[in-house]
């Protein structure tokens, strides 16, 4: 009695692309400027954690700097996304002013002090200097699918 034994394989690869984690992120220290209605930018200080030493020093004081450049687009919660347009370093913290893109977004309760916001890209032009990007950046994930079946029968039973 002989054993049969049948195994397919095949092993294609499934993928999708997603965004990168924001890992940059600024918060609100307090709003110097707010919206005066749709599409209007709102000005900001940044909170005193966003500011850091780049350790070099200016008549006797350390020189801070802080992340966001202009050109930087940052996400809110609702998934707004606003431009800064000015960025204020004659004053520590330093100051932002936001756009946002939708002249039909009021921005008054959409920036809130002490909210952290991510920069999820920027608008910086090739060649600029800045530094780079412009597109979203997207990854790549490719996975093996495995799909497998098995069978198994007895022959030549009488």
């Amino acid at each position: 009695m002989p054993w049969v034994l049948k195994r397919g394989t095949n092993t294609p690869s499934i993928g999708h692309y997603e965004h990168p984690w924001t890992e940059d992120t600024v918060t609100v220290g307090s709003i110097v400027t707010p919206s005066a209605g749709p599409g209007t930018n709102v000005v900001f200080e940044l909170d005193a954690t966003n500011m850091f030493n780049t350790g070099a020093t200016s008549g006797g004081s350390s020189i801070q700097t802080s992340y966001p450049v202009v050109g930087d687009v940052l996400e809110l919660y609702d998934r707004t996304q606003v431009r800064v347009s000015n960025k204020n370093t004659a004053v520590t913290p330093h100051q932002l002013t936001v756009t946002p893109f939708d002249s039909t977004v009021d921005l008054a309760a959409l920036v809130v002090v002490g909210q952290e916001y991510g920069i999820a890209y920027n608008l910086h032009a090739e060649g600029s200097g800045l530094p780079a990007g412009g597109l979203l950046v997207l990854s790549s994930i490719r996975t093996p699918l495995v799909l497998s079946s098995t069978a198994l029968g007895l022959l030549g039973m009488n």
